[in-house]
């Protein structure tokens, strides 16, 4: 069976919620995405904010790279909205142990950011455990919580 690598950096990350869409999903390793930030500027269908990332140069972003069966790409593609709310990127560039390494991710469609959105507290759990489980930099998880937090 074939399988593909996709790049979590929301609420995925955590393990047992990505499992809960794919039961296949095995984590491999944390990842950068250079030239990306990351933001809770998507707009969820509950109307809070979701995950996304955007180019910007001199940022990055941090995730976990995850392994899955590619016959489970279409239920996360029902889950993430691909098409509709996210668009999905089938050969996003990410850095693994400073190898460079091509990976499947999701960036929210233009129509779907307002920048003035924060998480709902049960979204920022997801993403805030996934950080903390695959010990993602403090730094960044403290970045996590400050988007969160807008001042």
């Amino acid at each position: 069976m074939a399988v593909i690598q996709y790049f979590a950096y929301g609420s995925n990350m955590s393990t047992e919620r990505l499992r809960g869409r794919c039961v296949s999903a095995r984590p491999l390793e944390v990842a950068c995405a250079e030239g990306w930030s990351f933001s809770f500027s998507k707009i969820g269908r509950d109307g809070s904010g979701k995950a996304t990332i955007a180019a910007a140069p001199d940022s990055r972003v941090f995730g976990v790279v995850y392994e899955l069966d590619e016959n489970e790409l279409p239920n996360l593609d029902l889950v993430e909205g691909a098409g509709q709310e996210y668009s999905r990127e089938d050969r996003f560039s990410v850095f693994i142990g400073g190898a460079p390494r091509e990976v499947v991710t999701y960036i929210a469609l233009p129509s779907r950011i307002n920048t003035s959105l924060k998480p709902s507290e049960w979204y920022l759990d997801f993403v805030i455990t996934g950080a903390r489980q695959h010990r993602l930099p403090p730094h960044y998880i403290d970045l996590i919580e400050a988007a969160a937090n807008p001042a």
